[in-house]
This record gives C-alpha cells, structure tokens and sequence, in this order.
C-alpha cells in the first residue's frame, strides 16, 4: 500500500505539474496578449496622423479634378466661341465678294477686322488655357497685316520665336 500511496502522490505532483505548465504557458500568452496591445496602442497616433494626412490628401485630390473639369469646360466653350467666330468670318468673307457698293464693303471690312480681333483675343485665351504663353496685341494701323514685322523690323519676331523657345513668361 505504501508503494500505492507513493504512486498516487507523485501522480498528483505529475498533475499538479502539467497544470503548472500549462498555467505557465498561459501566462505567456496572456504576456504576448498585452505586448502587441501595447505595441498597437503605441502606433495610434500614427495611424491617426496618417489618416488625416489622407484626408488632406483627399480633399487636394477633389479640388485638383474640379479645377480640371472647369479648365476642360472653359476650354470646350472657347473652342465653340473660336468655331463661331471663324465660321461668321468666312461667312463675311464670302459676302465680301459678292458686295457691289462701296458702303457695304466698308461695313464689311469693318466687321471682319472686328471679328479678327475677338477671333484672336479668344485663341490666345484658349492657348492660355492649355498652358501655352500667349500674348494678343494690336499694331496700330495694321488691320490686315502686320507690315511692321516685314524686312527689317522683323527682328521682333524672331525675339518672339526665340523666347518661346527658351519658355518665355507671361
């Protein structure tokens, strides 16, 4: 009997042990718990300074693209207007040549040097539009051609090309 009892004791130490262990064990894991808790705690303010950093993000993103649709609006009006405006100078040009009297071809004249201007005031507005520099001037005492950049003062028009070139600025 005394071997007996000395079996069941140490059978109760041998579970006493294995629940030991597996106390042991689930405090590590209880330990592990806390520390990734800890970690993602620490990692807040982070994650809510990257959140609001997207957000600024977002909003930048939405204001991008509505300037894009109202520069591609802008752009699409302009290109009517241009079509317009060219389309009421051929229409002119074509009455021109078949205008008898002396007063309705000075009207005329008049109207096509008034249509040149707002045609050109518009593409230069429409390349602006595209990113292009673009400047309108008018020469004075030059409604149908620019004889002031003929021959020799043509040197203003190669300054012109050439700052272009180099990505002059308004």
């Amino acid at each position: 009997m005394k071997d007996d009892a000395e079996e069941l004791v140490q059978c109760a130490r041998f579970g006493e042990v294995e629940e030991l262990e597996a106390l042991l064990t689930l405090q590590e894991r209880d330990l592990a718990v806390l520390a990734a808790d800890g970690a993602l705690g620490a990692l807040e303010p982070e994650v809510r300074a990257l959140d609001d950093q997207l957000a600024g993000v977002e909003r930048e993103l939405a204001a991008a693209r509505r300037a894009i649709e109202a520069a591609r609006t802008r752009r699409e009006s302009l290109e009517g207007k241009i079509a317009s405006y060219r389309n009421m100078q051929e229409q002119r040009r074509q009455r021109l040549e078949w205008v008898r009297g002396a007063k309705e071809a000075s009207t005329l004249m008049a109207e096509l040097d008034l249509t040149r201007t707002v045609l050109a005031k518009e593409e230069a507005e429409f390349l602006r539009s595209r990113g292009a520099v673009a400047r309108y001037t008018v020469e004075q005492g030059q409604p149908h051609r620019l004889d002031t950049l003929a021959g020799p003062r043509a040197r203003r028009l190669f300054d012109g090309f050439d700052a272009a070139r180099k990505g002059c600025s308004r």
